[in-house]
C-alpha cells in the first residue's frame, strides 16, 4: 500500500493530524509475510523488541528497517516516499542518525 501515490500523501497527512510526542511500537513479534491483515496465515517472527521514539517518521523508518532485516520480501525503500512526504510536512526525519531510538529487548 505504501507504493500507491495517493496513499503515500494521505498516510503522512493523517499522521500529521496527531503527530504524537511519543511513539511506542510493540515489535516483540512481527508478521513478515501476508500481514498484517492475514496474520492467521502469516509468517510470524519473534524480534523481542519494543521501540520507543519521539519522532513518528524515525519510528516508521526504524520499523521498516526491522521488517527488512526479518523478511526476504520486504524492502525498506518501498516506504521511502511515505517517509519523504512526512519529512516535507515537518513531522520528523527518516535519518536514524539524527534521533535517539531506545530499544527494550524483552
Amino acid at each position: 500500500m505504501h507504493s500507491q501515490p495517493d496513499f503515500i500523501v494521505e498516510l503522512a497527512e493523517v499522521a500529521g493530524l496527531s503527530n504524537p510526542d511519543l511513539n511506542i511500537v510493540d515489535a516483540r513479534s512481527i508478521v513478515t509475510e501476508r500481514g498484517p491483515y492475514f496474520h492467521q496465515n502469516g509468517t510470524v517472527v519473534d524480534t523481542n523488541k519494543i521501540i520507543i521514539c519521539g519522532d513518528i517518521i524515525a519510528a516508521d523508518a526504524y520499523c521498516a528497517r526491522l521488517l527488512e532485516e526479518n523478511s526476504p520480501n520486504f524492502s525498506a525503500s518501498s516506504i521511502q516516499n511515505t517517509l519523504q512526504r512526512g519529512e516535507e510536512l515537518g513531522l520528523g526525519t527518516s535519518d536514524l542518525n539524527q534521533v535517539e531510538i531506545i530499544e527494550i529487548t524483552t
